[in-house]
């Protein structure tokens, strides 16, 4: 199965990411719906540091492997 034929039968698109490339694509993802026309429900952000990294530094975030692991989704959009 490609990553597209998984598209196409309803699979979703996970933007993971952390820092300022992180904040980068929660803002590229964020564009889909308006542009693509793609279902927010079908869109997911997962961000080293959790919601508050979007707004905000969370220094260490992307290094520690338990902050990784329990890290909040930044959004289901």
């Amino acid at each position: 199965m490609t990553r597209v034929s998984a598209l196409k039968r309803g699979g979703r698109l996970v933007y993971a990411g952390a820092g300022t490339s992180g904040r980068i694509a929660v803002q590229d993802g964020a564009e889909l719906g308006p542009t693509y026309d793609w279902p927010s429900d079908r869109i997911v952000f997962v961000m080293a540091g959790g919601m508050q990294a979007l707004v905000e530094s969370v220094e260490g975030a992307e290094d520690s492997e338990a902050k990784g692991a329990g890290s909040d989704r930044a959004g289901q959009h």
